[in-house]
């Protein structure tokens, strides 16, 4: 009874208003007509080929914040000139999280469908300064020394920086500096040295591209234990001393080579735990000393030393992973101990003639094995072979006249001249051929 009440009701209302609503039906007919028309206008226009695309950044980003698509309203022009913008699951991000330092990160978003078709935009970075120091020489307002509350120690200005004892580096003395994780320098400063500037501070992640000014990196970044990766050090042209610029840094594991300038590398790695592959020597034409360099590397797997070496003194002392000696340079003076606690060592190479000092060599080697040729008269030679070949056991040979006095420094008697076990009468002292015969 009441659906035929409604229904009489309506059709009552209809017969005595029967103009306005024919009106009403035909407006609100057209108004649809026109909606579903543009619809499907708007979506054919819209399948018309993308051939540029746009697009902006809708926030601000903390320092290491991730990003996502949604924060980008990207916009796209269509081959036929119609605009529309980009759902967030037809594009993508060519990073995922802002820069760690800097005021800004650069964006590449592409089409999924088509990733030739892309875009630059600039996600801006929020950082505030927490103090700074004037470093500047001879002027100190020169260059500035800032610490951001991103954890950033910036280096701006132009010119030279001062040189710090290591007790009065100032952010080294600031009472937060717990916090200072990347270091970077602009493009105009123009510091020579750089000793100690860095060292201790633990909580270093991150290091941008050395100046190529620089000539000194002594303990620079000694003890930054959170540091994986060396500093980008290959525009120094000029860069001589890098004793321990990296020592005690365990966690690093992937490096930059060394510049062709460079002089001394002593202790440069010294108790890298964690590196597995010596630094990439091969322009390090100028390097000479590399006195205990990987000393303690324990996870080190292979090794290299550079062709003008002189000194190598306890260059791979302890690095308990290494099974192979590298090939020396001509001008190769001093290994003392350099294998020295290498216990998984297996051939011990070549010894060239160029070599003055011996002592200690294969100290602790307790599996060295096979053939090693010794062609050098090394007349310092104590414990050459002390504690070497527990249950191996080597062969000496070469153009040496002391491979008896080399062998019988093995306590467990092992190392053998020739072929066979050393006696006194395989000994032939060295001779100096310059003396006139008679």
């Amino acid at each position: 009874m009441k659906v035929k009440g409604i229904l009489e009701f309506f059709s009552d209302f209809f017969q005595r208003n029967k103009k306005l609503c024919i009106f009403f039906f035909i407006f609100f007919g057209l108004l649809f007509s026109a909606k579903v028309v543009g619809m499907v206008k708007e979506k054919t226009e819209i399948k018309s080929p993308i051939v540029t695309i746009k697009a902006t950044a809708q926030k601000k980003y903390l320092c290491g914040e991730t990003f996502r698509p949604e924060d980008f309203k990207v916009t796209a022009t269509h081959e036929n000139g119609r605009t529309s913008v980009l759902k967030k699951d037809s594009y993508t991000l060519s990073v995922t999280t802002t820069n760690v330092v800097g005021t800004k990160t650069m964006v590449t978003i592409a089409l999924k469908d088509d990733p030739d078709i892309t875009c630059k935009v600039e996600a801006k970075t929020i950082r505030h300064k927490v103090v700074e120091w004037n470093i500047g020489y001879p002027n100190v307002e020169d260059v500035t020394a800032t610490f951001y509350d991103t954890g950033e120690l910036h280096f701006s200005g132009t010119g030279e920086f001062m040189t710090f004892d290591e007790a009065q580096i100032p952010w080294k003395n600031y009472e937060d500096n717990e916090g200072i994780s990347s270091i970077t320098f602009s493009d105009t400063v123009e510091p020579t040295i750089l000793d100690n500037y860095f060292s201790g501070l633990e909580q270093i992640t991150y290091v941008g591209k050395i100046p190529s000014t620089v000539r000194s990196m002594r303990s620079t970044f000694a003890n930054c234990i959170y540091l994986t990766k060396t500093a980008d050090w290959s525009g120094c042209e000029n860069l001589t001393d890098i004793t321990s610029c990296y020592e005690g840094a365990k966690s690093i594991k992937e490096t930059i080579a060394i510049p062709s300038s460079v002089v001394r590398a002593d202790y440069t790695f010294k108790d890298c735990t964690a590196l597995q592959y010596p630094v990439d020597i091969s322009n390090a034409v100028s390097l000479d000393s590399c006195v205990a360099m990987y000393f303690n590397c324990r996870c080190l797997v292979e090794a290299n030393i550079a062709t003008n070496v002189t000194d190598a003194e306890s260059m791979y002392q302890n690095c308990i992973n290494l099974k192979t000696v590298p090939e020396f340079g001509p001008k190769i003076l001093y290994i003392d101990n350099m294998f020295n606690g290498c216990t998984s060592l297996r051939d011990g190479g070549t010894i060239p003639a160029s070599v003055a000092s011996i002592s200690n060599l294969f100290y602790g080697c307790l599996y060295l094995e096979g053939e090693i040729t010794m062609d050098c008269n090394a007349t310092t030679y104590d414990g050459a072979f002390g504690e070497t070949c527990r249950m191996t056991e080597v062969n000496l040979v070469g153009a040496s006249n002391y491979l008896y006095e080399y062998a019988v420094t093995c306590n467990y008697f092992n190392v053998f001249v020739n072929g066979y076990e050393p006696t006194v009468n395989q000994t032939v002292k060295y001779v100096d051929e310059s003396e006139e015969d008679y």
